[in-house]
């Protein structure tokens, strides 16, 4: 004997629902800036993409620093735009200055859903820095 799947839907006034048993992996198409100044007190994102999902829970945010693995932040998004149904385009994070020291990082997105609901793209586009200010040096007065 076989097991079988079995999944609530629900359609309420024409509109489809995201079922209880929805897998949506989101996707990064780009991260907005790529990179952040080590002089900002929080370091602020807007991540494009698709199937982000709007439910009870917004999407994770997880920076991994890529030359020390150990190196994570995870922040929960702020807000998400571009919905149709529960299923957004963009969406906003910031996390705190102290959690990503400089260095680049690997970005992912986690829904909350059932099963496999984690971003998975290597490399660009889902890289960003956080990179210290820059200095002048050698500039010389005009008389």
């Amino acid at each position: 004997m076989r097991p079988r799947n079995s999944s609530l839907f629900v359609v309420l006034s024409g509109a489809l629902l995201i079922s209880c048993a929805t897998t949506l992996v989101p996707k990064i198409s780009q991260i907005v800036p790529s990179g952040a100044c080590d002089l900002l007190p929080t370091r602020d994102f807007t991540i494009l993409g698709s199937d982000f999902l709007n439910g009870s829970a917004l999407p994770q945010v997880t920076f991994t620093k890529v030359d020390d693995p150990n190196v994570k932040a995870v922040a929960t998004a702020t807000s998400l735009t571009g919905c149709t149904d529960q299923s957004c385009t963009s969406l906003s994070v910031s996390v705190p200055k102290d959690q990503l020291p400089l260095g680049q990082y690997t970005v992912s997105i986690m829904n909350s859903c059932n099963g496999d609901c984690i971003s998975r793209e290597t490399g660009a586009p889902a890289l960003m820095d956080v990179e210290a200010a820059p200095t002048r040096s050698g500039v010389t007065p005009r008389r």
